[in-house]
């Protein structure tokens, strides 16, 4: 197959990472795939700013920098002002990767390919919700990673979509031997300025522990800029900001409890790396937690936004080390069954089936 996906950022995040991945399983089984990232995303995007990211990524392409360099990629990387149909190659697939992608493929005619939009989460916070969910129900053939997403878009839309789950690498996301715990524990929190991240009820609770006298180090992760919504990551711990693979995998490796508080997700990548790192989890029961994360065998689960209750499970893991111990072991084991292989050839299979007049036609 001829796939070309459009992407709105090639900026770390994990909707990009797990797009790039499913490209790189695509190529590795012959198929051929150019990834587009538009620049002008909507009708009113500021010009000059579009020209000035345009700019910037040809300055970059001359110094030899303008790729992705924070995982290896595969396929063919293309930035365009526009996509329309001289920018987009003709193909057997198009793949819409987020809202407003999806604005943009459908005007493009036959030729540039079937459409496909590929959703990773209920984007209300990129725009107006009736604009997001105008785009849910344009007549594509949908895709979700976790079956909460397909679900919600049946419940609230009424349209179809087919799950597919992520997966997690547990080549690269690997215990690094059996290290003793940390003394104090270490915590590792991911943090992010959208109220939906949880990011606030994770500090309260780490706040909590912090005035009951329990000693553990915090260190929390981003992608995003220390705006006020973040400001008591400093206070309570370490923040990095945007860091490498190789930083990750070792921040996995050498904390012992990581802590995932969102309020509604997607899907849930990185709490997956944690376990296959053999970190005791705790995380929100959102998003495709419930799919590959199990109550007291392999990770605690708890309500979203209950900070009471997330502090006890926080509490909970630093004073039993036993249990601690044992429901990282079983993390490993049960990563094992979700490795990206798998993941890709459902994803494969899809696309495949989206060249299927018929099966096409009914969604």
């Amino acid at each position: 197959m001829r796939i070309t996906c459009i992407v709105p950022t090639t900026k770390i995040t994990g909707g990009v990472r797990v797009v790039l991945t499913h490209a790189n399983f695509l190529m590795s089984r012959g198929h051929g795939v150019i990834i587009i990232h538009a620049l002008k995303l909507r009708p009113d995007d500021n010009p000059w700013g579009v020209r000035a990211k345009r700019l910037w990524h040809q300055a970059r392409a001359w110094l030899g920098h303008d790729h992705v360099r924070w995982m290896p990629l595969r396929a063919n990387l293309r930035r365009v002002t526009e996509v329309n149909e001289h920018t987009t190659p003709d193909a057997d697939i198009v793949i819409a990767t987020a809202n407003e992608t999806a604005d943009l493929i459908t005007p493009l005619s036959p030729k540039k390919g079937k459409k496909v939009y590929f959703i990773q989460g209920y984007e209300t916070w990129t725009r107006k919700r009736e604009e997001v969910e105008a785009t849910y129900r344009l007549p594509f053939l949908r895709v979700t990673t976790s079956r909460w997403l397909a679900a919600r878009l049946r419940e609230r839309l009424g349209v179809a979509a087919t799950p597919v789950g992520n997966g997690v690498d547990t080549a690269w996301f690997t215990p690094f031997g059996l290290k003793p715990p940390n003394i104090p524990l270490k915590i590792l929190m991911p943090i992010h300025p959208l109220p939906s991240k949880g990011s606030s009820d994770g500090f309260h609770a780490l706040m909590r522990l912090r005035g009951e006298g329990i000693p553990f180090v915090a260190t929390f992760i981003t992608t995003e800029a220390l705006t006020a919504p973040l400001a008591p990551a400093l206070a309570l711990g370490t923040v990095f900001v945007q860091p490498s693979q190789q930083k990750l995998r070792t921040l996995y490796q050498t904390h012992d409890i990581f802590l995932h508080p969102a309020r509604e997700e997607g899907w849930g990548l990185m709490p997956m790396e944690a376990m296959a790192c053999r970190m005791a989890v705790v995380a929100t029961n959102v998003g495709g937690v419930p799919e590959y994360a199990h109550d007291y065998k392999d990770a605690r689960i708890v309500p979203p936004g209950d900070i009471p209750i997330l502090t006890e499970r926080l509490r909970e893991l630093i004073v039993d080390g036993t249990f601690r111990t044992r429901i990282a072991s079983e993390a490993v084991t049960a990563m094992r069954a979700w490795e990206w292989e798998s993941v890709s050839r459902r994803f494969e299979s899809l696309l495949m089936s989206a060249l299927n007049e018929e099966s096409f036609s009914r969604l």
